[in-house]
């Protein structure tokens, strides 16, 4: 019986999984999956430098409803595009466009493309290309939103997080347990995780489920938020729901209040 398992879709280099080490050089495509006995892991990059046992979120979306620069044929693969914001090398690349209107026709919106490159440069008109061609043409009217790879640019989770959350960062093999901005790692996404936590003390019993809240400390879990009534036969309300986002179970109370972390069994990010 093999201790773990790993599946790449395309391989760059020889190079074996290891999810203890972080890379300057991407070793395997973003978003391979890697399952490490009942753990499961994603390869990332980091848009900044990230602490070990933090959750962690894609980069922002900052391109949404643009317009299209140009008419786009049925058939074609590439679009041009009027960018809000400064788009760097490969910041899209596998990525993904999405139709969000067309000419005022709600039937022929909700198309979704794959991005296989595009060029790069200040705010302005760029051009994409696509995996895919466009199967219904698009005007000047119409208007795309594009969204990079969730695992291309993680970052800790804001307190209010500005795009979907990925998983759990993984503790390094060195001094400071810290992700380098720009380096290429294993993002855990399911499985037994060590979280760090706000309070250990709100997070005292088997099964309790964990929370990322509104305005917390950036990537830190904790109870559930439940604003001046979290007594127990608290009613769980739509503002409640919207100020927490859940991450896991408790599988291990914590012996101390000092202690800075809390087991969770992830309750999966994909």
């Amino acid at each position: 019986m093999t201790q773990y398992q790993y599946k790449i879709s395309t391989a760059i280099g020889d190079a074996q999984p290891d999810i203890f080490s972080e890379s300057s050089t991407q070793l395997f495509p973003l978003g391979t999956r890697y399952e490490y006995g009942e753990n499961t892991y994603r390869y990332a990059k980091a848009g900044a430098a990230i602490q070990a046992g933090l959750i962690v979120q894609a980069a922002a979306i900052t391109e949404g409803d643009i317009a299209v620069q140009s008419a786009v044929t049925a058939g074609d693969k590439t679009i041009s595009l009027t960018t809000t914001a400064t788009t760097t090398d490969n910041q899209y690349d596998e990525g993904y466009l999405f139709i969000t209107q067309n000419n005022a026709q709600a039937a022929r919106v909700g198309g979704v493309h794959r991005i296989k490159s595009h060029t790069s440069g200040s705010a302005g008109t760029l051009t994409f290309t696509l995996y895919e061609a466009i199967k219904v043409a698009l005007d000047t009217s119409s208007k795309v939103t594009i969204i990079a790879n969730r695992y291309n640019g993680v970052i800790t989770a804001a307190a209010a997080p500005t795009a979907e959350l990925v998983g759990v960062t993984y503790p390094l093999q060195d001094v400071d347990n810290t992700i380098t901005s720009g380096y290429y790692f294993w993002v855990q996404t399911h499985g037994l995780a060590s979280v760090v936590c706000d309070d250990v003390s709100g997070l005292d019993t088997i099964g309790q489920p964990a929370f990322l809240n509104l305005g917390s400390t950036a990537g830190n879990v904790n109870a559930i938020n439940a604003g001046s009534s979290s007594s127990v036969g608290t009613t769980i309300t739509d503002t409640i729901v919207n100020d927490n986002f859940l991450i896991g179970y408790v599988v291990d109370v914590s012996g101390g209040d000092d202690a800075d972390a809390v087991i969770l069994r992830l309750a999966g990010f994909d």
